[in-house]
């Protein structure tokens, strides 16, 4: 499977977490997002407990119930990797484990 590049959102706990996780760790480059930056670290363990690479996992802090915290959070990511604003919609990804 070719490398993407993910926005997820609630990655502090639960689902999100490990969804990033398991994403980093297959080589995707991952933006996790959650609203509070300071819980991060929870993710950053498992995510190298699980073999992720440091450089696939990348932190921004979002409030999906406020625009201005999605826009801010998209514009934290680096042009190359493409998302565009208008263009947000969320992927739902099944994976074989």
């Amino acid at each position: 499977m070719a490398s993407r590049v993910i926005l997820i959102t609630g990655c502090s706990t639960g689902v999100g977490l490990a969804t990033a996780t398991l994403l980093a760790r297959s080589g995707h480059v991952v933006y996790a997002s959650m609203r509070n930056l300071a819980k991060k670290d929870e993710l950053q363990k498992a995510a190298a407990e699980a073999g992720a690479l440091p450089e696939n996992l990348h932190f921004t802090q979002l409030d999906v119930t406020n625009d201005e915290s999605v826009a801010s959070a998209i514009g934290t990511i680096p042009k190359y990797h493409c998302i565009s604003v208008e263009k947000f919609c969320i992927h739902i990804l099944f994976m074989e484990i």
